[in-house]
């Protein structure tokens, strides 16, 4: 049903709903995902089922890594980008640093029409999610950050 979905003329509130569950459609069903990332993960339009997980859908560093980098920082500046930066934040302080490093990251945001004001935007959400978490690890690495 899914695939009739994704190939028939563009639905923007289904594919809205869609962004909601990548996540678990992704992890579920990784060569299914993998086989509609046009579709699934183009960042070009508000409804794209990847805007819309950036925004709202559960946290998965697998699927924020598969985003087209420049696409994502261009989310991330627009104005109503806080949603997406905490999603992206939440895998910054993870030790992997699957994005790569945490430094780069944020130069190459900041380096974006409208970036400085996004890493500003972020590090306040890292301020208030470190003041709010009891674990020493996310400090250290908040700290880092």
């Amino acid at each position: 049903m899914l695939d009739a979905l994704l190939d028939a003329e563009p639905d923007d509130q289904a594919l809205a709903v869609i962004g909601v569950c990548l996540t678990q459609l992704h992890r579920c069903d990784p060569a299914w995902a993998g086989g509609h990332v046009d579709t699934l993960l183009s960042l070009e339009s508000a409804w794209r089922p990847a805007r819309v997980w950036l925004a709202h859908g559960k946290p998965d560093a697998a699927l924020l890594v598969r985003l087209n980098r420049t696409g994502l920082w261009r989310v991330l500046c627009e104005p109503d980008g806080e949603g997406s930066s905490y999603r992206v934040l939440l895998v910054l302080l993870d030790d992997a640093e699957p994005l790569g490093a945490a430094g780069g990251v944020l130069a190459g945001l900041a380096g974006c029409p409208g970036g400085e004001v996004a890493v500003s935007v972020m590090l306040s959400q890292l301020a208030t999610y470190t003041a709010r978490s009891e674990s020493s690890e996310v400090t250290e690495r908040a700290v880092g950050l």
